[in-house]
C-alpha cells in the first residue's frame, strides 16, 4: 500500500523544478527538489534531538514556508505535530504543553514556555542542517524500531 511518503517522492522526483510552496510574505519559492531536502534537514534535527515515532512535536509559529515544512517533516518521521496558535497567552500555551506530552517545541518568535520541561528550538532550524539521503527520509519505514 502505497503511502502519503511514496506520493511525496514521487511528485519530488517527477516536478523537481516546479515551484512547491511560496511565502506569501517574501515571495520566497521552494521548489519540489528542495522541499525533500528541506524534509531531509528537518529529519536530521528531529533524529539529533532524539524523536522517534509517535513522540509530539509542538510547532508554535505562524503560517510560512518554515511551519509547512517542520509540520510535513515532523508527519514524515512518524512523529506526531501539534501546531498552536503564537497568539494563545502563555498559561493558554502551558496548559496546553502540559497536557500533550510535546518531546520539542519549535517556535518563530520569543515565546514564554515556563514549566515545559523540554528543549525548544527556532522552527527555521533545519535550514542550517546538512542534508542525507532523501530517499531514506521519505521511504521509512513505520514499524517499531
Amino acid at each position: 500500500m502505497k503511502t502519503i511518503n511514496d506520493y511525496t517522492a514521487a511528485s519530488i522526483s517527477r516536478s523537481r523544478n516546479r515551484t512547491f510552496l511560496v511565502e506569501w510574505s517574501t515571495g520566497e519559492e521552494v521548489t519540489y527538489a528542495s522541499f525533500g531536502e528541506h524534509l531531509t534537514r528537518v529529519a536530521n534535527v528531529l533524529r539529533s534531538e532524539g524523536i522517534r515515532e509517535g513522540d509530539v512535536v509542538t510547532l508554535i509559529a505562524d503560517n510560512s514556508i518554515d511551519m509547512a515544512i517542520m509540520f510535513y517533516g515532523v508527519i514524515v518521521q512518524g512523529a506526531i505535530a501539534k501546531p498552536l496558535n503564537p497568539r494563545l497567552t502563555p498559561s493558554e500555551i502551558a496548559n496546553l504543553l502540559a497536557h500533550s506530552g510535546s518531546k520539542l517545541v519549535f517556535v518563530d518568535r520569543e515565546i514564554d514556555l515556563t514549566g515545559f520541561a523540554g528543549r525548544h528550538l527556532p522552527i527555521n532550524t533545519y535550514r542550517s542542517v546538512e542534508t542525507a539521503n532523501l530517499d531514506g527520509v521519505l521511504s521509512k519505514n513505520f514499524t517499531e524500531e
